[in-house]
């Protein structure tokens, strides 16, 4: 298996982190942020857009569901998260977007199984 390979296989089983969100009285999950994550975040939002929605757009992308399936299928569902309250979207986007070490990682997954 090539390097790449390997790489894309060990994000691919990287644990799912949660973040319970009381105000949508629902838990999320989603995997650490990769590098090229923010790039994909700032295509997917237009130009001169407001930070919320750069924000939607992060939520939009990187939410999962228990069996890791994203919660919004398509980048355009972002449009939905707009309209949220922009302390909520923008705390659960700040929580993606923290740079997580492995051992976090594993106790986040341990302490909150999915």
């Amino acid at each position: 298996m090539s390097l790449r390979e390997a790489l894309k296989k060990k994000y691919a089983e990287s644990p799912l982190l949660s973040l319970h969100v009381p105000e949508w009285d629902t838990t999320i999950y989603f995997r650490s942020l990769r590098g090229d994550e923010s790039d994909v975040f700032r295509l997917a939002t237009p130009e001169g857009a407001s930070a919320a929605r750069y924000n939607a757009q992060i939520v939009c992308i990187k939410a999962l569901d228990k069996a890791g399936v994203r919660l919004f299928p398509s980048n355009a569902d972002a449009e939905i998260l707009v309209g949220e309250h922009p302390v909520v979207i923008t705390r659960i986007a700040t929580e993606i977007c923290k740079v997580t070490t492995v051992e976090n990682a594993e106790k986040n997954s341990s302490a909150n199984p999915a």
